[in-house]
């Protein structure tokens, strides 16, 4: 599958900024003012709030007003929609947000942007394109967190990925969706593949055979993309402040040891399973069949597990090439797949 395109040079550099929101009154504030002082100011915001019950449409209106008065060349759109989950609320921020732009930042509602997160995000997206020369593939940008906890106080920084690419994409994901920022084509990419948020509920198929159902988080299927089809940069600096609370769902702290046992705790009292890993490897093979061989039977041997007993299981404990960040948790994950958990 060929994914380089020429792309016409973009005299607006204008970002949007993608924000799902839901039920965020306690940290929005914060986030929304971090937003307003980026040192980069050539973007929109696009917000869709997911069925909130509390004041957030409120205090998104307010931010809405505030930002036509002052700051009038920095749009804000905003969606107040029925409850759908953060992951089809981020499928339909994308689908709307319609450009031109240069690159779509996403943005969590508890965190607090540093200031210059999207200048240095934009500044190597500019690398980029200048060493393309003008034949631009999917491309992806994150970035170091300093951790910080309900009160704000910062205890750390995140650690490095390490052992990222496919073979690690298509089991585990190291990208931090609110630290991301990806170009057109990797939107293009994305949603190429999508019809609808509400496509479940309406009975469609977004995957021949499949619903939206076995994308696990929507970070993951961009790291999944960019990883087979493009390119991917790291920046070791902190750009946000990630809020680590008791609502937190990533498993992120701030050693190598930490790090691993919490994600060896998460692995243990996952929302998904290792069926779910193989459904989103189905879903993603069945929509982006990747050209090259060795790419195409990492996720095959995956999916054949999805009907498999216990000695093809132990074959691919032996052979398989995924792996996670660490050994340790490569051998983990490989023992939950023999045991078909």
């Amino acid at each position: 599958m060929t994914n380089t395109a020429v792309s016409p040079e973009i005299t607006d550099h204008r970002v949007a900024i993608l924000l799902s929101t839901h039920n965020g009154i306690k940290y929005l504030g914060e986030l929304l003012d971090s937003i307003a002082h980026q040192q980069y100011t050539h973007w929109d915001l696009w917000v869709r709030d997911d069925g909130s019950e509390d004041d957030t449409i409120s205090v998104l209106h307010d931010f809405r007003e505030k930002m036509a008065r002052t700051h009038p060349n920095n749009r804000v759109y905003l969606n107040a929609g029925e409850n759908i989950g953060v992951v089809y609320s981020f499928f339909s921020l994308f689908s709307d947000a319609n450009g031109p732009y240069i690159a779509y930042a996403f943005c969590d509602q508890d965190d607090i942007w540093l200031p210059e997160k999207l200048q240095r995000a934009v500044d190597h997206l500019k690398v980029y394109r200048k060493q393309a020369t003008g034949r631009y593939r999917p491309w992806l940008y994150h970035s170091r967190q300093l951790l910080i906890d309900g009160s704000g106080k910062v205890y750390g920084n995140s650690p490095l990925p390490y052992r990222t690419g496919f073979y690690n994409a298509v089991i585990q994901n190291q990208v931090v969706g609110c630290t991301m920022m990806v170009n057109e084509e990797l939107r293009n990419l994305f949603l190429s593949g999508y019809k609808s948020p509400l496509s479940q509920k309406k009975g469609e198929q977004t995957f021949p055979g499949h619903t939206a159902e076995p994308i696990i988080m929507h970070d993951w299927w961009c790291y999944l993309l960019v990883s087979a089809f493009g390119d991917i940069v790291y920046d070791s600096e902190p750009s946000i402040k990630f809020r680590r609370h008791e609502t937190s769902a990533t498993p992120i702290t701030t050693t190598r040891f930490r790090a691993w046992m919490d994600r060896a705790t998460a692995m243990n009292k996952r929302t998904w399973s290792i069926s779910h890993i193989l459904d989103q490897a189905e879903a993603f093979y069945l929509r982006y069949v990747p050209e090259d061989q060795a790419l195409s039977d990492a996720l095959l041997s995956l999916i054949a597990l999805k009907k498999s007993g216990y000695v093809k299981r132990l074959r691919y404990v032996i052979r398989a090439k995924h792996h996670r960040s660490t050994r340790l948790e490569t051998l983990m994950f490989r023992i939950l797949v023999f045991m078909g958990r």
